[in-house]
């Protein structure tokens, strides 16, 4: 009798267990998590409007000591350039080289003109390649939710770490770099989630599939080429707008690190990161998971114009949203052209790679 009841015990609190992970496993398959997620962001931001949560990263010091028009002017570029050979002719070289392909977009961009002016319909433009995928909107929004909801976890794991180092020394970019490694790993964690686990796809779903990878990358490279006028029309215009109005570029992070950082082994890490594993994750979110989805609702162009305004909202502020709203345009496209990622995240790598060696270029000449 006393080893029947006790079997008894045993099996109740076995199915009390089943029971427990039948319901947790609903309610993470639900809206309901999504809600909760919700509310725990809105709440947050409540408390720190009312000034009973310090915000985590408030009292993180700037320490840019001129403003990014400043480091970038030409009266700045010609002051350093003074009494450095070797930086004169390298910026030589590459303004001869940047007007040459300055040129070669011109040709490039009036034969894409003259298309567009043939072209009877979006579609004759626009050829695709690309496949249908099975996830769609919802997917998309439920993504957006968790990945926010993470990055205030981030930020509030990341005050308190702070909040016990204030009496000992710390490198605020390496705790930067670190919550921004651990967010693209998240977001990789939801894309694997529900393509994998939801909708049972292959990973490669994405756009990591191409007969023929090398035609892809040289059609991402041409359009980049395409562009070049376009960004620099809407960069000088932006300087034009921007000086006339006396506004103050806010510096960005990215910036700050490669300006101001002193270890050799961070600068590596972080130009590594802005030239890899940064654009493989954004390639893989933007172009891969979300304008997929927008596509199939909202049609090609579209779509297109809301991945590129979403990609240059998570990238930049004001200033800066035109050019790379462009840049997002013509990542888009070319997924679309090619069906593959490898057009767009050579393209991305090419465009993040110049920049930041330009800024680091900056700083070897006394920029910084």
């Amino acid at each position: 009798m006393y080893y029947s009841e006790r079997g008894g015990v045993i099996q109740n609190r076995g199915y009390m267990i089943q029971r427990t992970a039948q319901a947790l496993r609903r309610f993470l398959t639900s809206y309901d998590i999504y809600i909760v997620m919700v509310c725990a962001v809105i709440l947050f931001n409540v408390f720190i409007h009312l000034g009973q949560v310090e915000e985590p990263l408030r009292e993180f010091p700037v320490r840019m000591e001129t403003t990014l028009q400043e480091r970038f002017s030409d009266e700045a570029l010609r002051e350093h350039l003074q009494g450095k050979p070797f930086f004169e002719i390298l910026f030589f070289v590459v303004g001869l080289c940047g007007t040459g392909v300055f040129l070669l977009g011109l040709v490039y961009l009036g034969r894409l003109i003259r298309r567009a002016l043939r072209a009877r319909s979006l579609r004759a433009l626009i050829p695709s390649r690309l496949n249908k995928v099975p996830w769609g909107l919802e997917h998309i929004i439920k993504s957006c939710i968790v990945l926010v909801f993470i990055g205030y976890v981030l930020n509030f794991c990341e005050g308190i770490v702070l909040a016990g180092l204030r009496t000992r020394q710390f490198d605020e970019n390496l705790f930067m770099l670190i919550n921004t490694v651990l967010m693209d790993i998240g977001i990789v964690g939801i894309m694997f989630y529900f393509i994998k686990k939801v909708h049972h796809s292959p990973f490669v779903s994405l756009g990591f599939h191409s007969r023929t990878p090398l035609a892809d990358i040289k059609t991402g490279l041409r359009g980049y080429i395409t562009i070049i006028p376009v960004l620099a029309v809407v960069l000088s215009l932006t300087s034009v707008i921007v000086k006339a109005i006396q506004y103050e570029i806010p510096p960005q992070p990215i910036f700050d690190i490669f300006f101001e950082e002193t270890d050799t082994r961070m600068l590596t890490a972080s130009f590594l990161f802005v030239i890899f594993l940064g654009p493989l994750v954004e390639e893989m979110f933007f172009r891969g998971f979300l304008y997929p989805a927008l596509r199939a609702r909202t049609g090609r162009l579209l779509g297109m114009m809301i991945s590129a305004a979403l990609f240059s909202a998570l990238h930049t502020n004001l200033v800066g949203f035109a050019p790379i709203f462009i840049l997002g345009m013509l990542l888009a496209f070319l997924y679309e052209r090619t069906g593959s990622l490898f057009s767009s995240l050579s393209v991305h790598i090419l465009h993040n790679g110049l920049v930041s060696s330009f800024v680091i270029c900056l700083k070897a000449i006394g920029g910084a």
